[in-house]
């Protein structure tokens, strides 16, 4: 009962693995036997990775092809367990998923995905956001008009459009 109330380990201090070891003693120089235990301390949030592939190769910011996104994350202490993942404008709660599980993102357009790592001690990261922009469809047929024509000039318009990336030149 003279240990009631004493923290033994403050937070932020030993993390990892700390072993404990405790005995009685009684007011007669009595001592019961030593005891040991191994207890984890992590308080400390992991940090979040991830990584973007495809089979296609990425042309300035845009992808040409269906893209996986890996999450991963680091932590020294507990080790990552898991990580969740939301997808703006398809869900609201996060979804969790284990490590090594890939996302697809197979969506025209941009997406964005807001992650966390969660490591074994129960800790979240930070969140992230991770922004993929894909446009695999052709632009439109260009329409050509001529707009004035001289002698010794002529003027010719292009008119085109792409939905997700834009038209770049003609």
């Amino acid at each position: 009962s003279d240990l009631e109330g004493k923290e033994a380990i403050k937070q932020g201090e030993n993390l990892g693995r700390t072993v404990i070891t405790a005995w009685t003693e009684d007011g007669r120089g009595y001592q019961s036997e030593v005891i040991t235990k191994e207890i984890k301390i992590d308080n400390e949030k992991p940090k979040i990775n991830h990584t973007e592939s495809s089979n296609k190769e990425k042309v300035g910011i845009w992808y040409k092809d269906n893209v996986t996104v890996e999450i991963n994350g680091e932590d020294s202490h507990s080790g990552i367990d898991n990580y969740k993942y939301k997808i703006e404008g398809e869900n609201t709660d996060y979804i969790e998923k284990n490590i090594g599980e890939k996302l697809s993102i197979i969506r025209e357009g941009t997406t964005e995905i807001k992650a966390k790592t969660v490591d074994i001690a129960g800790n979240e990261s930070e969140e992230k956001t991770i922004t993929i922009h894909k446009d695999t469809t052709n632009p439109e047929i260009p329409t050509i008009r001529f707009k004035s024509n001289t002698i010794n000039s002529i003027t010719v318009e292009g008119i085109g459009s792409d939905n997700e990336s834009g038209i770049a030149g003609y």
